[in-house]
């Protein structure tokens, strides 16, 4: 090591970060409460996934995980907690899909998702499915792929507002058949799903648990799931690959994140913890009841993953014209 590295090494080991890196590094979490900051509502997605942790965690850790709901900005206000806190172990997000649009959706954020964050391991992912009116002339994707290119730019998707999943699986779909359509957004996935109920609009992305009672209601019909597999709750539906358009493939996925500078082993210790969770047959099942698929993997592969997902929301989010201004 040559003598300005190691005299910078020293300082910082001095200094109270470097201090507080060393103690997380070699006792955590020794016994400190650990929160898990959640940047949606309590009873969303995230939130469910999040608090089946809780439980096997604090068991694992010999600790209390506690949950700490921080919605807002599109998952901004919690992202940028997180970023901010200290890289001590004892402050972890539950980030997922709308970060890695939010990269491109937001001009202006106050931190970058790639060198303020760590990923930690990934945790589930939940297929988003096609759903339309029943009254709308198509009974298989093929049928509406056909009607959404008789009538360009005549059908409407609805979804939970600009820059959502939904929003941009509806772009994608465009993009995909060749055919725009139009979009129209609401303040919340429920508003949505209740217009299109009504024949406000045509057609929607809903995650498969939001839709799944409405589908079986006969109120929706599904055309598709968006996953590389059946949904174990729609069985009956086929996916996207399956129905025509091979290279449709998105999920709603989570994963645990941690401040950048959080010591190695730490990182390590927590996914390797939360992925023995995650391969609890009782935890697996209750996801999966859930309508999630389980992930898991640790740091390298939440990078790759992370890396992709910007990637192709970058494309599709310049694509649709979006964009928030904080």
């Amino acid at each position: 090591m040559r003598r300005r590295d190691f005299l910078a090494t020293l300082a910082f080991a001095a200094s109270p970060l470097g201090l507080a890196a060393a103690r997380a590094e070699t006792s955590w979490p020794d016994g400190r409460v650990v929160r898990m900051i959640v940047p949606f509502p309590p009873g969303g997605t995230y939130d469910i996934a999040a608090r089946l942790l809780v439980g096997p965690l604090n068991k694992a850790l010999n600790t209390s995980v506690i949950i700490e709901n921080k919605p807002g900005a599109g998952t901004n206000i919690g992202t940028e907690m997180v970023a901010r806190a200290a890289p001590d172990g004892l402050t972890l997000f539950m980030g997922g899909i709308a970060n890695a649009i939010n990269e491109t959706l937001y001009p202006k954020l106050t931190f970058n998702l790639k060198k303020d964050l760590a990923g930690v391991t990934l945790v589930a992912s939940l297929p988003n499915v096609l759903v339309i009116n029943p009254d709308v002339p198509a009974k298989t994707l093929q049928e509406f792929i056909a009607l959404n290119r008789a009538n360009p730019g005549k059908i409407t998707f609805a979804s939970g507002g600009i820059g959502t999943s939904p929003h941009l699986c509806a772009v994608m779909f465009g993009l995909a058949i060749g055919a725009p359509n139009t979009h129209v957004p609401y303040r919340g996935s429920a508003p949505a799903s209740q217009d299109l109920i009504a024949g406000q609009v045509q057609a929607q992305f809903d995650s498969v648990g939001s839709a799944l009672g409405q589908i079986k209601a006969g109120k929706l019909r599904a055309l598709a799931v968006t996953s590389d597999h059946r949904a174990a709750l729609l069985p009956d539906v086929p996916t996207m690959a399956e129905a025509g358009l091979p290279d449709f493939l998105v999920t709603a996925w989570m994963g645990l994140m941690a401040p950048s500078a959080t010591p190695r082993p730490v990182i390590e210790k927590i996914a390797g913890e939360v992925d023995k969770v995650l391969a609890q047959g009782e935890v697996k099942t209750v996801l999966a009841e859930r309508g999630y698929d389980t992930m898991g993997g640790g740091p390298a592969k939440f990078d790759a993953y992370m890396d992709n997902e910007i990637a192709l929301w970058s494309k599709i989010v310049k694509a649709s014209g979006a964009k928030v201004e904080q």
